[in-house]
């Protein structure tokens, strides 16, 4: 989410190859998703414990936020995909709008948290389950 205590800026330290500074990501979850993952962990405890198992874990508390537990979230998008250059990086073929010769390829061009392959609906944060005509989309 949008916080105050999330940002990016230029890293001080690390530097590319050309020596020109990294980006640098600093964020975390806030008191809402801690709010949240304690609820669901409760509502999961009361699931399993109603199941009987003979073995069960529960983590009630979120961690620190850790870029290495979340390679499939938030922070692998970034250069959208869309029909519209006002809110989109690259048009539906991964094309830079405003510079015809250079292509987005991989995650970047999703947008976050997309769970398909890319198709026709490529740009939407949720995916349709059916075409307009209802067959399916895969």
């Amino acid at each position: 989410m949008s916080y105050d205590f999330n940002f990016m800026d230029l890293d001080p330290t690390y530097k590319d190859v050309y020596g020109m500074p990294l980006l640098r990501l600093t964020l975390d979850f806030g008191p809402n998703e801690r709010n949240l993952y304690r609820f669901m962990a409760q509502r999961c405890a009361e699931i399993m414990e109603a199941m009987g198992p003979s073995n069960m874990s529960v983590t009630e508390e979120l961690g620190p936020y850790n870029v290495h537990d979340y390679q499939s979230t938030h922070i692998n998008g970034g250069a959208i995909m869309g029909t519209d250059p006002g809110n989109s990086v690259t048009n539906s073929y991964g094309q830079v709008w405003d510079t015809p010769n250079v292509f987005v390829a991989g995650r970047r061009a999703l947008s976050p948290e997309c769970r398909r392959e890319p198709d026709r609906y490529a740009g939407r944060a949720r995916l349709p389950h059916r075409r307009r005509d209802g067959r399916p989309l895969l």
